[in-house]
């Protein structure tokens, strides 16, 4: 059966795609600098074959659950010219929605009115 990809949320909502930690995040950071400093501190490299697979990772119904009941985030991009922006965003429990494994939803709500997180994420596709 094909999976329906048409997501229908409130137009106020912001969809923010998942990628689940620490392993996605530990992909990132584990480069060839950081695998030759663990090998010439302790002989070994950690990551570099995990590092190497390519695979979906998915939320757990324990994240699910941790992430649907908090009242608070921190929401970062990266704008056109390469700078990161990180905003605290705050509601009541469970203002930031678990649509499924891999997605997040939340309301958009009147702030500064500046949309530089929308900005960004609409840059970067």
């Amino acid at each position: 059966m094909e999976r329906d990809n048409v997501l229908r949320v409130p137009a106020n909502f912001i969809l923010i795609p998942c990628l689940v930690m620490p392993e996605a995040f530990l992909r990132l950071l584990q480069t060839p600098a950081v695998e030759q400093a663990q090998q010439q501190t302790y002989g070994r490299i950690e990551m570099s074959d995990r590092r190497k697979e390519s695979r979906v990772e998915t939320l757990s119904q324990v994240e699910r659950t941790f992430i649907a009941a908090r009242d608070s985030f921190y929401l970062s991009s990266v704008g056109e010219t390469g700078w990161p922006y990180v905003q605290h965003r705050g509601g009541p429990a469970g203002f930031l929605v678990v649509l499924d494994e891999s997605r997040l939803a939340f309301a958009e709500l009147p702030g500064t009115r500046q949309m530089i997180s929308m900005g960004n994420v609409a840059a970067e596709g």
